[in-house]
């Protein structure tokens, strides 16, 4: 899912971006293009139209509630704040984490079938 910021009001011109900001758990760092969880920015980077911003251990299910361990939605906000320009293309990457280990463990605890688990978390991410 690739969505597009805007801070303005009226409708801005899609056109084809520049960078397109990468969002999200470890798997985000995939994007710039080296086998290695770290941050580059640097213009040798490989895959220069890629910026990551990694939030890290954040859960997909989590990220409709303020004040979570990871402070996950916060971060996201204070990035798209400070780090994203208005009108920037953003790819949000998060669900690794859900889809090993938290969905199960929340079917588990809530006595709720993983389907009903999967249908919560994929609504709280979109």
């Amino acid at each position: 899912m690739v969505v597009r910021t805007s801070k303005a009001t009226t409708p801005v011109a899609i056109a084809e971006p520049l960078v397109l900001h990468c969002i999200g758990d470890s798997h985000s760092t995939f994007f710039r293009g080296q086998d290695q969880i770290a941050m580059d920015h640097s213009p040798s980077r490989p895959m220069r139209f890629f910026k990551v911003h990694h939030v890290g251990p954040v859960l997909a299910f989590n990220l409709v509630r303020e004040g979570t361990t990871t402070q996950g939605r916060e971060t996201i906000f204070e990035i798209l704040e400070n780090e994203v320009p208005a009108n920037a293309w953003v790819m949000p990457v998060f669900g690794e984490i859900d889809c090993r280990a938290h969905i199960q463990m929340q079917s588990e605890k809530q006595g709720k079938p993983i389907a009903s688990v999967i249908e919560s978390c994929v609504a709280n991410y979109a």
